[in-house]
């Protein structure tokens, strides 16, 4: 059995280093060479080792929300997203971001997604610079795969 305020309190540890990408981790849509997997009782989560990578995620996911917002229905909406949106906004992100880089000439893909982002950094100099109107396009274009 386990001590429930143990397990709340080790989670609680565990939540501060939560990688921003998750969802999109977890259901192996991306990988990130910075994210551990941990398991906790009958949890499974990704923790960013980085703090500077996850930094940079947690700003790059904030400027797609907002970007996204309104072509998601989100324009007014706070706070965390039901999963099917948050893997959406991550793995199109992503997605979309792959392309634009591939689109420039940069050689990118999801399969490292600290890689990805520094490449997206290095390219255009800094992430509010980058186009994220044909990310956001990527977004919506997303479809996940289908319940069997």
């Amino acid at each position: 059995m386990v001590d429930e305020q143990a397990f709340r309190t080790v989670l609680a540890e565990l939540d501060k280093a939560e990688c921003p990408f998750a969802k999109a981790l977890l259901a192996g849509r991306a990988a990130c060479s910075r994210a551990r997997r941990y398991y906790l009782a009958d949890r499974e989560g990704v923790e960013c080792v980085d703090a500077g990578a996850r930094a940079c995620c947690t700003d790059y996911l904030a400027r797609l929300r907002a970007a996204a917002g309104p072509a998601l229905g989100l324009a007014d909406r706070g706070g965390p997203l039901p999963h099917g949106l948050a893997l959406k906004l991550q793995v199109g992100g992503l997605d979309g971001l792959a392309g634009v880089l591939a689109r420039d000439g940069v050689r990118a893909d999801t399969g490292d997604v600290a890689a990805l982002l520094a490449a997206a950094v290095a390219r255009h100099g800094d992430l509010a610079d980058l186009p994220l109107e044909e990310v956001v396009a990527a977004v919506v274009a997303f479809t996940p795969r289908r319940r069997r």
